[in-house]
């Protein structure tokens, strides 16, 4: 094995790693949020400008950190990824509304799912660019200096 390849294998592997343990961190730092009672967490929701964009901003980070990780894990093509990714952050903000039931001070609210879908919609625009944008970079041919523009 060369010494290339295994820096590439060790690359992998961290890339993995990484989009894995930070699928991970998410899910559980919002399931711990969206289950402590509401007084605990209303300092966020007035930092970042109410309980519907909070929503939105967590379910759009959450949507791009599952896609990545399934997308490097599991090595399926961007799109399947994206479904996958999608259900994963979905049904994470299914079962939040589900078990807010029976948190005191917490409700279910129709309308907390709906925010996640629309940061789930705005994950899927960043992902559509930015896989546009790589193959915009990478389908370049080099200058006749080998060097991709």
């Amino acid at each position: 094995m060369t010494y290339s390849s295994e820096r590439t294998k060790s690359f992998r592997f961290f890339v993995q790693a990484f989009w894995l343990v930070a699928a991970i961190a998410w899910t559980a730092v919002v399931l711990d949020l969206a289950l402590q009672p509401a007084g605990k967490t209303g300092w966020i929701m007035k930092l970042l400008g109410g309980d519907k964009v909070v929503h939105a901003l967590a379910f759009m980070v959450g949507e791009i950190v599952w896609v990545k990780s399934i997308e490097t894990l599991a090595r399926l093509a961007h799109w399947g990824s994206v479904v996958v990714g999608t259900a994963i952050a979905l049904a994470v903000g299914a079962a939040i509304e589900i078990l807010q039931r029976y948190v005191p001070t917490r409700s279910s609210d129709i309308k907390d799912f709906l925010a996640d879908v629309v940061g789930c919609l705005l994950a899927l625009i960043l992902l559509s660019l930015y896989a546009a944008w790589h193959t915009s970079r990478t389908s370049m041919p080099p200058d006749s200096h080998g060097i991709t523009k």
